[in-house]
């Protein structure tokens, strides 16, 4: 099924029960990230410094929260993450 036949279900199911804003918006989002999941993306959409885990569905953080630049690799710190260059080997 395409998502917009999904969508359509969900909304037509949740009319004919007679159901509230609040229940037809649980549903609509259940069917959306049902789909997502099943196309094998996270759940939902993941926010900047986050990498979908496509076996988990979900979003992880990624290192030094994604800021660092190709030249650059993420380390621990005492007081949490660091971007470092890396030396290049001559």
């Amino acid at each position: 099924m395409t998502f917009r036949s999904l969508t359509l279900i969900a909304l037509l199911a949740s009319g004919c029960a007679g159901v509230g804003e609040a229940a037809s918006g649980i549903v609509l989002g259940s069917v959306v990230a049902g789909v997502r999941r099943a196309n094998g993306e996270c759940y939902t959409p993941c926010n900047p410094g986050f990498a979908c885990d496509k076996a988990k569905g979900t979003c992880e953080p990624l290192p030094c929260g994604g800021k660092c630049n190709f030249d650059q690799k993420c380390e621990p710190t005492p007081t949490g993450e660091q971007c470092v260059n890396v030396k290049s080997t001559p």
